[in-house]
């Protein structure tokens, strides 16, 4: 069980101890997990923002220079009324742990232009990031556990459903079904890259045609689970973390190097972030509190 309220928002500074902890962490490999096939990023712990009561999400928003991070607060699928949008700054100061409030379980999150999009269970909320306000509200019947976001180059929103392996597309006021998952072991973690939109599976990272809806697998990613967190690395890779614990990087045509392992530690990586332009990994860590930041050092 973790605490309703996990005291006062605070960013704590890195100790000698914790970063031996982390970077120890960092470079364990999975068990079992075959050797890299390369070089894997060294992560370099930066900060933790703690006291954040059961972050899922993380997304940076470069226009304002503040990460958005979605707090469930009670149960994933617990229509409660306590789960927040808080805001850190870009160095890990809590901004406010409820810069936005109203919701019930928000997860995933996708900016377009100065509208924040949140799943919401089974709703999509748009919040306005001058305010925190949450303006618009969006039913989505018969979905499930509406999980991720990806936003298209022109504005388009899609959300998946973990629960039914569905991909909705928002049009107006309504949520129709883009795509159907299903066969491929549910829906998670997306990424629009090159107007192609990806989602994460318990397979691996299907590539989803937005105009016809057909999927198919892009990369295999075995053993693993399924894909919370997706984000593109370089030319042609990914990093996925898994919410037991596992962060990995993955390449088309190639084994997963392993990055991160806390699943002894039950502390789990939910729908993580990476933002290219510092280089910054930031994972939250769902019923542990907290958002855990790391720079990922060639």
């Amino acid at each position: 069980m973790h605490p309703r309220h996990a005291g006062t928002p605070q960013t704590k500074p890195v100790t000698p101890a914790v970063l031996a902890v982390l970077a120890a962490l960092a470079s364990a490999p999975a068990p079992g997990a075959e050797a890299p096939a390369v070089t894997p990023p060294r992560l370099v712990p930066l900060w933790i923002a703690s006291g954040l009561p059961v972050p899922e999400s993380v997304l940076w928003d470069p226009g304002r220079q503040v990460f958005y991070v979605s707090c469930i607060g009670g149960q994933p699928t617990g229509k409660d009324g306590d789960g927040t949008i808080a805001r850190l700054s870009a160095q890990g100061e809590v901004l406010a742990r409820g810069w936005a409030r109203g919701m019930d379980a928000p997860k995933g999150m996708g900016l377009v232009g100065g509208t924040l999009w949140v799943t919401d269970i089974d709703r999509l909320h748009a919040i306005d990031t001058a305010s925190g306000r949450i303006v618009k509200t969006v039913p989505a019947p018969g979905a499930e556990f509406l999980n991720d976001i990806a936003v298209g180059p022109g504005g388009e929103v899609y959300v998946s459903d973990m629960t039914t392996g569905r991909i909705h597309v928002l049009r107006g006021d309504a949520l129709p079904v883009l795509a159907d998952l299903s066969g491929l072991k549910g829906s998670n973690g997306m990424l629009m890259q090159a107007g192609a939109l990806l989602v994460g599976t318990a397979t691996g990272i299907a590539r989803v045609d937005v105009g016809s809806g057909r999927a198919e697998i892009a990369v295999p990613v075995e053993g693993f689970g399924m894909i919370d967190g997706l984000r593109a690395y370089g030319q042609g890779a990914y990093l996925v973390s898994n919410w037991a614990g596992r962060t990995q990087l993955v390449r088309p045509g190639g084994p997963a190097t392993p990055l991160l392992d806390t699943t002894a530690q039950k502390i789990r990586a939910a729908d993580l972030e990476y933002v290219e332009a510092t280089r910054t990994l930031l994972i939250p860590t769902f019923t542990d509190n907290r958002v855990v930041a790391y720079r990922l050092e060639p």
